[in-house]
């Protein structure tokens, strides 16, 4: 094999690392008009799910009503401990009633757009995902990693080894059930990261992104240390995350037809390079669309994956 072919084939077969934030799972269950669950971002959490008289009560002041603020503040003082473990229960309770509607979400489309070589990581508590993964496996086996970055309400750890499951499972080495691994919190601190479930998931989200070719960040409130990627879908007027990168080293999209993950399914990093290095600008010939049922879904799934299969041991050109 040539040298360039060798590099083509090294670029086409890396990561692609999508990381997810309340945003996504905002869209994800948008679709089900029939049972509507409001999924809350940090600002006005204790409105929805928690009694703000518990803090009015213990006299708490906070510049603003989101969660980061408020557990800051439990987090610092041992006598709010009975207040912070009936907010832990009570956000375990609220997202893990979660269910995934019935319909084709943008988590199946999310997670069926990528292959095994790829990543997908979360900052959300809720089952989604996890169902949405579950169901579209299926289809293919062929689909990304997951990273829960802030933990999972329905995922438990072994202590003692390096094994997660859903809750009520067992360690596979040691047969012990697993327990519940420590949800992490904005405003917590660092050290908490200690916690062997969170810890070992951002060191699998590291690891993708010092080998990924590309990443799309999904509806994140961006901060400067956050910012790693080259695709932005984010319905926000504000353009937030404008400030942190090149000019030249990012696209933005308003929604997730419009993302490469979309329009390219399981092609992103072909597309991308083929794009860039080789001058092929070509119409997407496989796109997603915002009315594909499951059946749709599994026809074009299935050819994309037969496809795949075919140049295993070389690669794709999008054409």
């Amino acid at each position: 094999m040539e040298l360039y072919d060798k590099y083509e084939q090294t670029m086409k077969n890396s990561p692609h690392v999508v990381i997810l934030d309340a945003g996504a799972s905002v869209s994800a269950i948008s679709c089900d008009d029939e049972n509507p669950i409001n999924t809350p971002l940090l600002n006005g959490f204790l409105k929805k799910i928690w009694l703000s008289d518990s803090i009015s009560d213990i006299g708490l002041k906070t510049a603003n009503n989101t969660l980061e603020d408020i557990y800051t503040q439990l987090a610092a003082r041992n006598e709010y401990a009975e207040i912070r473990n009936e907010l832990d229960e009570t956000i375990r309770k609220y997202f893990a009633s979660f269910t995934i509607p019935d319909k084709v979400t943008t988590y199946d489309l999310l997670i069926l757009s990528l292959r095994k070589k790829d990543l997908l990581a979360t900052f959300d508590w809720d089952p989604l995902l996890l169902q949405a993964h579950q169901r579209v496996s299926k289809i293919t086996d062929d689909i990304p990693d997951l990273a829960f970055l802030h933990g999972n309400v329905v995922a438990e750890c072994c202590p003692n080894h390096k094994y997660g499951g859903l809750i009520e499972s067992a360690c596979s080495e040691c047969n012990k059930p697993f327990t519940k691994h420590i949800l992490f919190y904005p405003g917590k601190q660092k050290e908490d990261y200690a916690d062997p479930f969170t810890f070992d998931h951002y060191k699998v989200l590291k690891n993708y992104l010092q080998k990924a070719y590309l990443i799309s960040i999904f509806a994140c409130d961006v901060t400067k240390s956050d910012v790693e990627g080259l695709e932005f879908i984010d319905v926000r007027p504000d353009a937030a995350w404008k400030k942190y990168v090149h000019p030249y080293h990012y696209r933005a999209y308003s929604g997730f037809f419009n993302s490469c993950l979309a329009k390219h399914p399981r092609r992103t990093t072909e597309a991308f390079f083929d794009r860039t290095e080789n001058c092929i600008y070509s119409d997407p010939a496989t796109p997603f669309s915002e009315t594909m049922d499951f059946t749709e879904l599994k026809t074009l799934v299935g050819k994309l994956v037969l496809e795949e299969k075919r140049h295993r041991e070389s690669y794709l050109t999008v054409a």
